[in-house]
C-alpha cells in the first residue's frame, strides 16, 4: 500500500474518526476495509 494512504488511515484510526462517521469512498475502499480493518467479504 502506498505510504500516504497508510498515513491517512492511521490518522483516521488513531483519532477514532470511524466512530464519528468518516467514510472512505472510491472503487478501492472496500478492499482497504477488508485487508486492513477486518471487514468480512
Amino acid at each position: 500500500m502506498l505510504e500516504p494512504v497508510k498515513n491517512v488511515l492511521k490518522i483516521i484510526d488513531d483519532n477514532d474518526l470511524w466512530k464519528e462517521g468518516i467514510v472512505l469512498i472510491g472503487s478501492w475502499c472496500f478492499f482497504l476495509y477488508q485487508e486492513h480493518f477486518g471487514v468480512k467479504k
